[in-house]
């Protein structure tokens, strides 16, 4: 079991306060257990104030004990409820619980007291846009990266425009998180997305080469390939990209729909009708 040295000459509160920082630097050494043993010593024997409780229930998230941290943080917060990070943190859990509304109750908390906090602006907006609160989302959003920019927030309201079909916007807001981190497959990815709705398929066939080179995997984005060099009537890269695309998702029935339009393109008639039947029996 971890201890530490509580000299005589600190006060109660200078030894919460050194014990709360000695599990922090466990807990970032990845020593879990022994920041949890000695914050639960401390709260075994009556010591245990809101750091104590806060410090412990971050812990456990990292333990996936969610329901234990749930519990912590509540207690935490009867303690100290003006700290914002306690109903941030509280918000977080409830999410990963799968309670998005109490979470949100807590996120909103959160923001009374700390109104421009871009943790909870983004946490409540990334939370609104997967909701489809997208109005709701886009307000958070916006201040976030008005207040401190980076990437997640652009990419996440970047996510919001274009689920509101603002392609204009959404592709520029990609195009600004990629700025932050080129080598982000999903903003390149999703880039390309709007570049193609926008026309610009040059531009798109560009954002999703990039993406596979950082993701060989990402399966999508080579079927949204597939679809802009047909359009350009590139169709033997076209049909490259979109036979891995069904081998990888053989009840994808645009996959085949758009490998037959490829396979047209190069008269390879058989092909194509088969691609085109698979396509309809799939669909319905």
């Amino acid at each position: 079991m971890a201890s530490m040295e509580q000299p005589e000459a600190l006060d109660p509160a200078g030894a919460a306060e050194a014990r709360v920082q000695a599990a922090r630097r466990l807990e970032e050494e990845g020593r879990l257990e022994d920041a949890a043993a000695l914050l639960e010593e401390a709260i075994g024997q009556g010591g245990g104030g809101a750091s104590e409780f806060y410090r412990l229930a971050c812990v456990r998230v990292k333990q996936g004990r969610l329901e234990e941290a749930e519990g912590l943080l509540r207690r935490a917060q009867k303690l100290r409820y003006e700290d914002a990070r306690i109903h941030t943190n509280l918000g977080v859990v409830l999410d990963l619980l799968g309670r998005p509304e109490e979470a949100i109750r807590a996120f909103r908390r959160a923001l009374q007291l700390a109104p421009d906090d871009p943790t909870v602006l983004l946490n409540l907006g990334a939370l609104y846009g997967e909701l489809g609160r997208y109005e709701d989302a886009g307000r958070c959003l916006d201040r976030c990266r008005r207040r401190v920019g980076g990437f997640d927030a652009a990419f996440n309201l970047g996510l919001v425009r274009m689920r509101q079909s603002q392609l204009q916007e959404a592709e520029a807001l990609f195009a600004e998180a990629i700025g932050y981190d080129e080598g982000h497959a999903l903003a390149h990815l999703y880039r390309g997305r709007c570049q193609l709705k926008l026309g610009r398929t040059a531009g798109a066939v560009e954002s999703l080469r990039r993406a596979l080179e950082l993701e060989p995997e990402l399966v999508r984005a080579r079927l949204t390939l597939g679809l802009a060099y047909n359009t350009l009537g590139r169709y033997r890269e076209a049909a490259l990209e979109l036979e891995q695309v069904t081998r990888a998702l053989p009840d994808e029935a645009k996959a085949h729909y758009q490998l037959g339009i490829a396979y047209d393109g190069l008269s390879q008639k058989a092909k194509a009708r088969e691609s085109y039947r698979r396509a309809r029996t799939i669909g319905g």
